[in-house]
C-alpha cells in the first residue's frame, strides 16, 4: 500500500538539499565562529531567523511569531547550550547517532506550550536523544512569549530544526 506522506528522512533530505543549494549536508552552515547568528553569518540560509553551530550540532530557528526578538535570541542561545551538552553526553554514552529533528510549538495566551509536535529522522536510532536533548530543553525553559488576550493568541509559536 503506498504511503500518503513521504517519511521524515526523505522530507529532511529534500529540505537540506534546498537549504544547501545542492552542495551537500556540510554546506548548511559555512565555516564560521561557533554560535554565530544567521544574520551575521555570510552565506547562511535565509530561511532561519537564528542559526547556531558548535561542532556537529546545528540549531536553526526556522520561524517565530509573536515573540520578543531579544528574548527569543537569549532563549535560543540558552537552549542551544543545553542541547549541545546533552548530545555530547549521549554520544559519549553511545546512545545516539547523527540525526535530525524538528519541533513546532504553538504558544497559548498565557505564553506557555499550547501544543507541540516533534519529528525525528529515525525514531529507532535517535528518538531518545531527540526527546531528552531537544524537546525537553525547549519545553522545560520558560518560553519567550508574554501573556496576551485570548483573541490575540492566534498564530503565536515557533519551530526549531536541529542536526547532530
Amino acid at each position: 500500500m503506498p504511503r500518503s506522506r513521504p517519511p521524515f528522512r526523505e522530507v529532511a533530505l529534500g529540505f537540506c538539499l534546498v537549504a544547501c543549494g545542492g552542495e551537500g549536508r556540510d554546506a548548511l552552515v559555512p565555516d564560521a565562529p561557533t554560535t554565530t547568528p544567521a544574520a551575521t553569518t555570510p552565506g547562511a540560509p535565509e530561511r532561519y531567523e537564528i542559526l547556531l553551530r558548535e561542532g556537529p550540532v546545528v540549531l536553526g530557528l526556522a520561524e517565530a511569531r509573536g515573540a520578543d526578538r531579544e528574548k527569543l535570541a537569549e532563549y535560543t542561545r540558552a537552549v542551544f547550550t543545553e542541547i549541545t551538552g546533552c548530545l555530547a553526553r549521549e554520544h559519549v554514552e553511545g546512545r545516539t547517532k547523527s540525526g535530525a529533528a524538528r519541533i513546532v510549538v504553538v504558544v497559548d495566551e498565557t505564553g506557555r506550550d499550547g501544543g507541540h509536535r516533534l519529528a525525528v529522522d529515525s525514531v529507532a536510532a535517535n528518538g531518545h536523544a531527540a526527546t531528552l536533548c531537544f524537546e525537553v530543553p525547549i519545553l522545560a525553559r520558560p518560553l519567550p512569549f508574554a501573556p496576551v488576550a485570548p483573541k490575540d493568541r492566534v498564530g503565536r509559536g515557533f519551530a526549531f530544526d536541529v542536526r547532530w
